[in-house]
């Protein structure tokens, strides 16, 4: 082999290499300086591989601009814990996460979380998908590009969410649909294009304790087909007049 083009097959190698330093084991982000460095640490790299997750958890994250690069997530994004984190800008750029049932996008305990504008590419969720004791919110505006969760949507405790707005485009959840202890939730309207819940034998929906929820109207439409469990309970003011789905248990 010509030794100029052996060089040159090297050096193209190296520099693909040294463009897209991808991560091969999970990734845990629990400091402000640890996000800042991450387009340094993993340069070039817009998608973490299957199965790989990525973590941002830590007491003085406020800004995830330096993600920005990331387009997907092969495995699990979770982020908890970020008492003053109020915004996800620098996600902006992902459109998917997760490749099976065991991955998901998990946000949780972040009470100066005020929007979700940050996800505004986001389409397509596989695994678990969830939103839950993020106070501040008031509705889930920012997920209006999302039309698959295959998996479970689970949003819970979160205390002045007052309606799902930003869940308009969503016609597919994979297995099941839980509305649990959203004390301030009034409407599930937004939820009107949803076309299926594929449920199974754990599946289905599950809408407990949301205390000034007076009807189910918008949830689902004449189309829709629910599979597996129809669990009801403590909403004291509920009222099913309104619910269109086909329930197949």
């Amino acid at each position: 082999m010509n030794t100029k083009l052996t060089f040159l097959s090297i050096g193209l190698f190296a520099a693909f290499a040294i463009q897209a330093q991808c991560p091969t084991a999970a990734v845990v982000l629990a400091t402000q300086a640890e996000v800042n460095a991450f387009p340094t640490t993993y340069a070039g790299c817009t998608a973490f591989p299957d199965g790989v997750d990525l973590e941002v958890m830590g007491l003085d994250i406020t800004d995830l601009s330096p993600l920005t690069q990331l387009t997907s997530i092969g495995g699990i994004l979770e982020i908890r814990d970020c008492p003053i984190l109020s915004s996800l800008t620098g996600l902006n750029n992902l459109t998917s996460v997760g490749n099976d049932a065991l991955d998901g996008f998990i946000l949780r305990d972040l009470p100066a979380l005020t929007n979700l504008s940050g996800l505004s590419s986001l389409t397509k969720v596989t695994g678990e998908f969830t939103v839950r004791t993020c106070n501040a919110l008031t509705d889930l505006t920012g997920l209006n590009n999302v039309d698959t969760a295959n998996g479970s949507l689970i949003i819970r405790d979160n205390a002045n969410l007052t309606t799902l707005s930003g869940l308009e485009s969503l016609v597919h959840i994979g297995e099941t649909l839980e509305l649990v202890q959203n004390y301030a939730l009034t409407s599930v309207a937004a939820l009107s294009n949803v076309n299926s819940i594929v449920g199974g034998p754990e599946g289905g929906i599950f809408i407990e304790a949301n205390t000034v929820l007076t009807n189910l109207t918008g949830l689902g439409n004449n189309s829709t087909t629910v599979g597996g469990n129809l669990d009801l309970a403590f909403n004291d003011d509920l009222s099913l007049a309104l619910f269109q789905a086909s329930v197949i248990i």
